[in-house]
């Protein structure tokens, strides 16, 4: 699983799954609703914790990201 990769899993079509590390970026912009998947298994890595990017709410902190 790539860090940011989209991922659909069959039990949960149209969702997107992301890493505790994007976890934490989008969690400190604000305006995103996530949800906790589990620990699940990569590959080259062992187990991981994952989330479920869920989608937009009206609580962003930021219009915009800038990256240096």
């Amino acid at each position: 699983m790539l860090s940011n990769e989209r991922k659909e899993f069959p039990e949960k079509p149209e969702k997107v799954h992301i890493s505790e590390s994007l976890f934490t970026i989008l969690e400190e912009l604000g305006g995103y609703e996530m949800e906790k998947r589990g620990t699940v298994m990569v590959k080259g890595k062992g187990d991981c914790v994952t989330y479920w990017l869920l989608g937009k709410s009206s609580k962003a902190r930021f219009n915009h990201l800038e990256i240096m």
